[in-house]
């Protein structure tokens, strides 16, 4: 599963806390799995942070930042896009999402994404 709550963003967002206090070299096994199934995925139509494409691109640009890579810069160029495209029809979520002013799991949470994601330097 990709989602912070149960999957690789989550284990990839701890591994890269746990690298950058050096308490995990950052080449370990599990981390380049995590990055590749975070990249990699072909993600549903969960938009929240908790286990959609908001929480997926937050993780995607932290590791960007302190793990450079071009191929992955594009995948994540993409996902967001990919993103963009289901936030056009409120129909693409779920109704648990759309109308859930919660952070990790609602529509607030989504929104702060997209502000961190597409305006913040």
């Amino acid at each position: 599963m990709n989602a912070w709550c149960h999957g690789a963003p989550g284990i990839l967002f701890a591994r890269m806390m746990a690298a950058d206090a050096g308490i995990l070299d950052n080449t370990e096994w599990g981390m380049r799995k995590a990055v590749e199934a975070v990249f990699y995925q072909n993600p549903e139509n969960h938009g929240c942070i908790c286990h959609g494409f908001a929480g997926n691109l937050l993780v995607m640009r932290a590791y960007l930042k302190a793990y450079p890579d071009q191929a992955l810069r594009n995948r994540y160029e993409a996902f967001a896009c990919q993103f963009c495209k289901t936030l056009v029809n409120a129909d693409n979520f779920s109704a648990d999402e759309y109308w859930n002013p919660s952070f990790m799991t609602g529509i607030t949470g989504i929104g702060a994404a997209l502000i961190y994601v597409f305006w913040e330097k």
